[in-house]
């Protein structure tokens, strides 16, 4: 669905191809079963998978998209979820805060 496009999207945008391939992997079983993908969606899907699969290899890819289909959608989408968000939580705490020259001049007493 959705969700699981979007989640493998940022997962290949941030170089983490073997995420994105489980989530490519659980969302095909899910349009296999419940929701179909529309040509849209099908379109960033096949994107996705040439991302993904060119960067593991396909041999690599394959196996990683299957372990997706077998973990199930959800269990995927909320593992996705998480790395995800502990990657931004790191990045927020790597990241200086901007220096607002206004405070700087009133707390510098100039």
């Amino acid at each position: 669905s959705d969700w699981g496009l979007g989640l493998a999207a940022l997962a290949v945008a941030l170089d983490l191809h073997e995420l994105a391939a489980r989530l490519l992997g659980a969302t095909e079983a899910v349009s296999e079963t419940v929701y179909r993908l529309l040509p849209i969606e099908r379109k960033d899907y096949n994107r996705l998978v040439d991302a993904a699969s060119t960067r593991l290899g396909t041999a690599h890819f394959e196996a990683v998209l299957m372990q997706g289909r077998a973990q199930g959608f959800e269990q995927v989408t909320e593992e996705a979820v998480s790395i995800l968000e502990a990657m931004l939580h790191d990045q927020d705490q790597a990241t200086p805060a901007p220096q607002n020259s206004e405070a700087t001049k009133v707390a510098g007493g100039d």
